[in-house]
């Protein structure tokens, strides 16, 4: 029983009326009672504080509280007899001086229940281990489904049946794999809860849950560490197919006689989404998810671990993981970036698909058929050798999926600028975004960029005002450079342009003597710009409509073509939708 604070019983106050004519009485209640949104936080966490009280007096009990502790069930243990039974009894003494009792002692060893008869022990030959059945005997985690005949096959009995499959560390995850797969196969077919199965799929669900009684004569090995192991690794296996990807995690443990272990740890998978996705992505997916699945599993074990190695038998995404992350395409670039995060690039290596565990794993399995797959329960042989093959993987077998998900560097960019005559500069500006100040500011950045190599100082921080005003000229300049002033037949003759101390081209008029800016009396031509310009100042304006956009644009600038282009409702429906007049609902 865990009191509470006499200042916080008041939040757990009760209203109680027994009858009509009796009055309201209030309760308190005085103890953590289960059933209150707070009750889970403040049992464990007394369970914290007392093993930080006591940490100084039972040495041994109080780390295991506070890693070892889920809720109200214990699950640890030691490397001798000795050491468990010194923190059995350092366990129940610890809790006795909070007036708590241990019961339902149970363990692999009779010395371990028979040390303290005046307890209750559990003694069964199954018990339930956070919903898991473990086996005490046979030191082994077993599953127990029971066997269903339905009469009829709806997309509601295939959910319930799947929801029985209760697997947190993935143990059975080719079958949870081959279920999920069948699951998003009902959802594409738009069926009812209760409309029954079409017979394809009745078919292959009949031959699924038929299957499923071999479940029961799967069991696992709770120790996957050898005895006195002087050597652990961790080993993670990824693989993708079109219709799921995955990873699983084996231990290797090595004793100093040379004796090798090799244990299943834990699986995750994940059905490919709707929209396709190319192998290749999948396969870097899966990678990215064993990444992530290896760092909480070497968070979780409370081991040594001596080294950590990646199987992928995906050559592209190997090199892919072995470029910078700036050298690839947004999708791969950011799960490339993350597994560089969570790995290195020396810990990934290649694998031939017959000996990748997780293949299995991404396309699912039948439980008759993978209760006998020695490959997905010890992993492959190569793991029982001393040494891998380490070698690196820099050109993958399919050219054309790699190149695809390459991006030109900016390395190569500048190469190309110095060493080809033809490269058009402006117009590769123009390509690169449709925000005019964007433009500016690159052009303003490559200008400071060729000053601080031919200066010592060095220019740093904020553009500055001239940096970009020169940087607006020479952008305007390259825009009118394709202007043909003396073209007979062109409508440029009307407007007078004239070319001012900048060598930029502007319009004439007569308004030369209003008092309003020189930019406004005199607005600068602008030929591929325009577009590129309307498009940002249509935002900046919060989505001004045509004539009020091409009034706007007229204050520094005469854009050929504007009047048209400003209401060319291609342009005006990429922009804003809202621009363009719409007709009323009711007439």
């Amino acid at each position: 029983m865990i009191n509470i604070h006499p200042e916080q019983t008041c939040l757990q106050r009760i209203l109680l009326k027994k009858g009509i004519e009796e009055p309201i009485k209030t309760y308190e209640l005085s103890t953590v009672t289960y059933g209150t949104v707070s009750a889970p936080y403040l049992a464990t966490r007394t369970l914290k504080q007392l093993a930080m009280d006591e940490a100084n007096n039972f040495p041994l009990a109080a780390p295991v509280v506070l890693s070892d502790c889920y809720m109200d069930d214990i699950l640890s243990g030691s490397e001798s007899i000795e050491e468990v039974i010194e923190l059995q009894h350092q366990l129940i003494e610890m809790f006795k001086t909070a007036g708590m009792h241990l019961h339902k002692w149970c363990g692999n060893l009779p010395e371990i229940t028979s040390n303290l008869q005046e307890y209750a022990f559990l003694e069964s030959d199954e018990t339930k281990v956070l919903g898991i059945i473990w086996n005490p005997k046979l030191d082994c985690f077993l599953f127990r489904l029971e066997q269903q005949r339905p009469t009829s096959f709806t997309k509601r009995m295939v959910l319930s049946t799947i929801a029985r499959i209760f697997d947190p560390l993935g143990l059975l995850g080719p079958i949870i794999t081959w279920a999920k797969i069948f699951k998003q196969r009902l959802w594409l077919l738009e069926l009812g809860w209760s409309d029954e199965l079409p017979f394809k799929e009745e078919k292959e669900w009949r031959r699924f849950i038929d299957s499923l009684e071999a479940v029961n004569n799967i069991s696992i090995d709770r120790c996957i560490v050898i005895h006195r192991a002087e050597s652990i690794e961790l080993h993670a296996f990824s693989d993708a197919s079109e219709k799921a990807y995955g990873s699983s995690i084996y231990l290797k443990s090595i004793s100093a006689l040379g004796e090798v272990k090799v244990c299943l740890v834990t699986s995750k998978s994940r059905v490919s989404p709707l929209k396709q996705i190319s192998i290749p992505r999948l396969e870097l997916c899966g990678a990215v998810l064993a990444a992530k699945l290896l760092k909480k599993v070497k968070k979780a074990l409370n081991l040594h671990i001596t080294a950590v190695h990646f199987w992928s038998d995906s050559t592209i995404v190997i090199s892919w993981i072995h470029r910078e992350s700036r050298e690839l395409k947004t999708f791969v670039a950011n799960r490339v970036s993350k597994i560089h995060q969570l790995s290195s690039c020396d810990q990934w290596h290649h694998i031939a698909s017959e000996q990748n565990p997780a293949d299995v794993l991404s396309r699912g399995l039948l439980p008759e058929e993978l209760r006998d797959d020695s490959l997905w329960w010890h992993g492959p042989e190569l793991l029982l050798q001393s040494a891998y093959s380490t070698t690196v993987i820099s050109e993958p077998t399919q050219r054309d999926d790699f190149d695809c998900e390459l991006r030109v560097s900016e390395r190569t960019l500048e190469t190309s600028l110095l060493n080809s005559k033809n490269f058009d500069f402006f117009n590769h500006l123009m390509d690169l975004s449709n925000n005019y100040f964007k433009i500016i500011h690159i052009v303003s950045y490559n200008y400071r960029f060729i000053e601080n190599c031919r200066s010592k100082v060095k220019k740093r921080g904020p553009l500055t005002t001239s940096e970009v005003n020169d940087a607006e000229t020479w952008l305007i300049k390259q825009d009118q450079s394709g202007i043909n002033l003396s073209d007979p037949s062109g409508n440029l003759k009307s407007l007078n342009i004239f070319q001012d101390d900048k060598g930029i081209l502007r319009v004439g008029g007569r308004l030369e003597k209003a008092s309003i800016p020189y930019s406004q009396k005199h607005p600068a031509v602008l030929a591929k710009l325009s577009k590129i310009y309307f498009i940002t100042l249509h935002k900046k304006l919060f989505h001004v409509g045509p004539q009020g956009l091409l009034n706007a644009v007229r204050l520094r600038f005469w854009a050929l073509g504007g009047r048209n282009l400003a209401r060319k409702k291609r342009f005006i429906l990429v922009w804003c939708v809202s621009s363009v007049n719409q007709f009323p609902l009711l007439k």
